[in-house]
């Protein structure tokens, strides 16, 4: 894990570490909007309102057929039907239909593209 000649002192210093940079890091990420945003980006709108925003599915490298089976993993059978779809931070989906097509809630598990 650490080296050839590994012993219980070194891993102890390995883990602890580990721990404080993943400390300071998650620190960093939650008192500073600017690192936050620059090291995990933001949420990215694809659909508002049944209307397909080309130029962030271009910006996010996101064909308009794999957003339409985004759309139907979610119940939904065209992007008119979306009053919001929005590409999570952590590469999730979320889909939210018009008040007329609402069903039941669905939960993608995998991530974006």
């Amino acid at each position: 894990m650490v080296g050839a000649g590994a012993s219980l002192v070194g891993g102890l210093i390995a883990a602890t570490t580990l721990f404080v940079a993943n400390f300071v890091f998650k620190n960093l990420l939650f008192k500073s909007k600017k690192f936050s945003q620059l090291m995990q980006g933001e949420p990215m709108v694809l659909v508002y309102k049944g209307a397909v925003r080309h130029q962030n599915l271009e910006s996010e490298r996101i064909t308009m057929q794999e957003l339409e089976a985004v759309i139907r993993e979610h119940g939904l059978s065209e992007t008119k039907k979306v009053e919001l779809a929005v590409l999570e931070i952590d590469g999730k989906f979320s889909v939210v239909a018009t008040d007329e097509h609402k069903l039941k809630s669905y939960k993608r598990e995998g991530g974006g593209s």
